[in-house]
């Protein structure tokens, strides 16, 4: 009992030993914050990267003049004005192939040249797909849909 009524205080060994252990703990957590950041980031390029596939996506099934190319495809690409930077891949016999920039991103655009076996006898659909690539030519975006003509 007499020891818990000195009042002497903490010696310097206790402090130097406190701060030792409070660093290594921080130290650690602090790892944890640059992780987050970048993290962030990378859900936020995914986020952008899915809605740029989803308006690309969009403005494709909803553009005459795609929907005019697949009636008939003799010309050698789809013409707009809205897209200068589109060009015409090749037809292999099943798919026709596009390649177009948006923003930051290089598209590849994949149609099926012709209607799904399984789709309507009213409407003819052909599926598409949309794949985004970044700068360092890895895919961060992908998507899938039907143009109805």
């Amino acid at each position: 009992m007499e020891n818990f009524k000195s009042e002497k205080g903490v010696t310097l060994i206790e402090v130097i030993a406190s701060i030792a252990i409070l660093s290594i703990i921080l130290i650690s957590f602090m790892g944890i914050f640059p992780q987050m950041g970048i993290m962030n980031k990378n859900n936020e390029d995914k986020t952008q990267a899915v809605s740029t596939t989803k308006e690309i996506l969009i403005h494709w099934q909803d553009s005459e003049n795609v929907k005019s190319y697949l009636t008939s495809p003799t010309q050698t690409s789809v013409v707009t004005s809205d897209d200068p930077n589109l060009v015409f891949i090749k037809n292999d016999g099943g798919y026709y192939y596009f390649e177009t920039v948006k923003d930051i991103y290089r598209v590849n655009i994949k149609i099926a040249n012709s209607p799904n076996t399984n789709s309507s006898k009213i409407y003819k659909l052909h599926s598409i797909q949309i794949e985004l690539f970044n700068n360092k030519n890895n895919l961060v975006g992908e998507t899938y849909g039907f143009i109805k003509r």
